[in-house]
């Protein structure tokens, strides 16, 4: 049997634009996007800090070392620049593995 786990988690994102005009997503530096082990068009949830978004949508990269979190398409109507947002990562493993698995948790997209 699988379950689902947390891979990982970018907690705290600020986002640094919005565009309605696009199909959908969220645009991540490419960076983060490694450090967290997202690929391309890969499924993530997007939760607001003000709590009122819960949602669904997938990844794609934005300009690697940039700090970009970019809200496209419909949810550019909940998250606009300077929002703040937790995108978390999940996968599907085995009872064994999940007992020896550590999610990445990584805690800002802005420059320290």
């Amino acid at each position: 049997m699988l379950i689902s786990m947390l891979y990982s988690k970018l907690r705290l994102a600020t986002v640094t634009d919005s565009s309605f005009k696009y199909h959908g997503s969220i645009g991540i530096d490419e960076d983060i996007m490694d450090a967290l082990g997202i690929i391309e068009y890969q499924v993530v949830n997007v939760n607001s800090i003000s709590g009122d978004l819960r949602t669904q949508t997938y990844a794609i990269p934005e300009e690697r070392g940039s700090g970009a979190i970019v809200a496209r398409g419909a949810l550019s109507n909940f998250l606009i620049k300077g929002d703040q947002c937790h995108i978390n990562v999940y996968c599907q493993m085995t009872r064994g593995e999940a007992n020896e698995h550590k999610p990445i948790i990584i805690e800002t997209n802005e420059a320290r």
